[in-house]
């Protein structure tokens, strides 16, 4: 017989319905939501508690996906990537509210789902429409 199931946090911030979640190597958590955020949420382990440190800004219209791409030597504190209802991609450095880079015009629809690529600093994306329509994005280098 398998394990019954019990809901162990909710977290409170929204001010809509969220329609994607991520989950760092840390057990910290990205969210996105119909209210055009996302946000980042810290995990605080002696007090085993979420704690909302960022909120994420840049869609027009509801954010469909969220991925958190893991530090690298590039990007020492990773990067947290969004996709929304309004066909854009944004990607953010954690502690910052606005983006770094966006990819405006890739897709057509919706970007509906998000996955790391094969190579650091690289991510997937696929969007709502009749044709395949699936992108494979390098996120640019850091400006010296």
């Amino acid at each position: 017989m398998s394990k019954e199931f019990k809901l162990s946090k909710s977290l409170y911030g929204h001010s809509m319905d969220i329609r994607s979640v991520a989950a760092t190597s840390n057990n910290d958590i990205i969210s996105g939501s119909r209210d055009r955020t996302a946000k980042f949420w810290k995990f605080i382990p002696l007090q085993n508690v979420y704690d909302e440190v960022m909120t994420y800004k840049a869609h027009e219209n509801f954010v469909g996906s969220v991925l958190y791409l893991e530090p690298t030597p590039e990007y020492l504190d990773g990067l947290v990537v969004t996709g929304g209802y309004d066909k854009a991609i944004h990607v953010y450095r954690p502690g910052e509210p606005f983006p770094t880079f966006s990819f405006k015009g890739e897709h057509t629809n919706t970007v509906c789902a998000l996955s790391r690529g094969n190579s650091a600093n690289s991510f997937l994306s696929a969007s709502w429409t009749t044709q395949p329509n699936t992108g494979i994005f390098p996120v640019p280098e850091q400006k010296q």
